[in-house]
């Protein structure tokens, strides 16, 4: 297993797809909830997961179904930090979920 690599289990609890200004770059966005239990209490994180796609409406159909449904999916991708600047010239870092596969069987 890569370092970067990151699998998560959720459900999808929406669904953000941005108009897209260049062809090259289509991507959408999903919000999975994980939910676990920690000291008795039931908890959840929510993840925003990118996805690169080439054919945006089979995927978003897919994913509304999930989201309609309320199954849970596992998605497997990588982590990618990236570096930037503000105008006063602060650097920061945003970690970013970048999702390679998304299936409602967990893939070896």
């Amino acid at each position: 297993m890569d370092i970067n690599e990151v699998t998560l289990s959720g459900t999808v609890k929406g669904i953000v797809y941005p108009e897209y200004k260049h062809e090259a770059k289509r991507y959408i966005y999903i919000l999975l909830s994980a939910s676990y239990d920690k000291d008795g209490c039931n908890c959840f994180d929510v993840y925003r997961v990118k996805f690169f796609t080439k054919n945006g409406r089979e995927l978003i159909q897919r994913l509304s179904e999930y989201q309609k449904s309320q199954s849970r999916v596992f998605v497997k991708g990588f982590l990618r930090t990236t570096r930037y600047k503000d105008s006063l010239g602060e650097e920061f870092y945003s970690n970013s979920i970048i999702a390679s596969k998304i299936s409602t069987q967990i893939q070896q």
